[in-house]
């Protein structure tokens, strides 16, 4: 799968994010083909599996008190993604049954890939920070007060760790966290962290009383 080969992704959510973010879903998506009437899930059933659609559509199902095949409620193509519940909780059930209505196809991703990767960056964000008002690289940071402080479940900071860890940007021991890889660390946040800090450092740099105050 080439990321950044021009065309590759067509839903329009995956292709919105920086290049760095939709990198860091890459190995999370597997591209399947749909089929005219096929069922991707039941109303109420725990949503295991996200797709995000790329080309055809699903129609949300909503069944009647008649017992009929149902009535359709909403039909999501390439601008979204099936099932959005899932954002909201990692235990959440699909609101309505969802049956591909054109065939076509998307890009499956399993749910909790999808709620850790939302809780990577302010972990990324949160280590960021930290590091910039350290003298060293080693921060003493705990997972649990990453979580409490950036307000994310421990469950995704744990996730979000490891695989920093794994990829060499950070190490860590009991109740401390060493950055290894700042510039790593920085593309893996996206380009937003470094304009953000840009900006202040010219606000500074033209009034040295910002700095002063905020001391």
């Amino acid at each position: 799968m080439d990321f950044h080969a021009p065309g590759f992704c067509k839903n329009e959510q995956l292709s919105a994010l920086p290049p760095a973010e939709l990198s860091q879903l890459r190995p999370l998506l597997t591209r399947v083909s749909w089929i005219n009437g096929q069922g991707l899930h039941e109303a109420g059933e725990h949503i295991e599996q996200v797709f995000f659609v790329e080309q055809g559509a699903a129609a949300m199902m909503a069944d009647t008190e008649s017992g009929s095949s149902g009535t359709e409620v909403g039909l999501v193509g390439r601008e979204g993604l099936v099932d959005l519940p899932v954002l909201l909780s990692p235990a959440a059930a699909s609101f309505h049954r969802a049956v591909v209505q054109m065939p076509g196809d998307a890009l499956r991703m399993p749910a909790p890939a999808l709620r850790g990767s939302l809780d990577a960056l302010p972990v990324l964000r949160g280590l960021l920070m930290a590091h910039d008002r350290s003298d060293g690289d080693n921060l003493a940071l705990t997972q649990e007060f990453l979580s409490t402080m950036l307000a994310v479940r421990r469950s995704g900071v744990s996730v979000a760790m490891q695989a920093l860890q794994a990829a060499g940007v950070v190490g860590q021991a009991r109740g401390r966290v060493t950055i290894c890889d700042r510039p790593g660390l920085e593309a893996a946040a996206c380009g937003c962290y470094g304009r953000v800090q840009a900006f202040i450092a010219a606000a500074a740099a033209r009034n040295p009383c910002l700095v002063d105050c905020a001391a």
